[in-house]
């Protein structure tokens, strides 16, 4: 019971505050904030790293084993979007399940609020066109495809992005994903973590002015 309690944190029940929900996923891009009923996972440092390399994660043998007394579909791997970022997507499925990267050492699965859990689906990666897609952890580690790459070879990327096919109409484009940042207070200034956040601040401003030297759209996304 005591290794459960160490990577799975609670059941965060927070089914009053659904109306607060704007349109998109149940989330407040700004606070990581969860609209609906959900499950919180504490990260290992692996985990971490690996949702910050590739945007998913791959329950332990302890969370796997707690995960399916919820979640009968429960997959190996779990697609994690980051809650730094939201759109305005409507009419979505009531049925799936997402996984909300809320903190760096912490997710949330959520509880559908309708059809029983045996239907339950996970979701999956977006389809579509594929931009270079750089991903930053929440310690200013840049990512992409899995790799990681020095500030210079991330602004190399954006500057050699080539021209999208199809109906893009010739745009280029790089997308990124931004990490929740580090909960820090006002008297924690100096804190290792608040310069963490610092740091992917800056890194995230030096490829947005790139981008824009080099007409380059930089895109957010999850």
């Amino acid at each position: 019971m005591k290794a459960i309690a160490a990577s799975i944190i609670l059941f965060a029940l927070s089914l009053g505050t659904a109306e607060v929900k704007a349109d998109g996923y149940p989330y407040n891009s700004s606070t990581q904030e969860v609209f609906v009923g959900t499950v919180r996972i504490r990260l290992s440092a692996a985990q971490q790293l690996e949702i910050a390399k590739s945007g998913e994660l791959k329950p332990d043998a302890t969370q796997r084993t707690f995960l399916l007394t919820v979640y009968p579909n429960l997959p190996e791997q779990i697609q994690v979007l980051s809650a730094t970022y939201n759109d305005s997507i409507e009419d979505m499925d009531d049925s799936f399940v997402n996984c909300f990267w809320v903190a760096p050492a912490e997710v949330a699965l959520t509880l559908p609020p309708r059809a029983e859990k045996k239907v339950w689906k996970f979701a999956m990666p977006p389809e579509g066109m594929k931009p270079p897609h750089l991903r930053l952890g929440a310690d200013g580690a840049i990512y992409e495809s899995g790799k990681e790459l020095d500030l210079a070879a991330a602004l190399k990327l954006i500057e050699t992005t080539p021209t999208l096919d199809g109906d893009a109409g010739g745009d280029r484009l790089v997308v990124i994903t931004l990490p929740p940042p580090y909960r820090v207070s006002a008297e924690d200034a100096e804190h290792e973590y608040a310069a963490a956040n610092r740091k992917v601040a800056e890194i995230f401003a030096k490829l947005v002015e790139h981008s824009q030297t080099h007409k380059v759209t930089l895109q957010q996304t999850w």
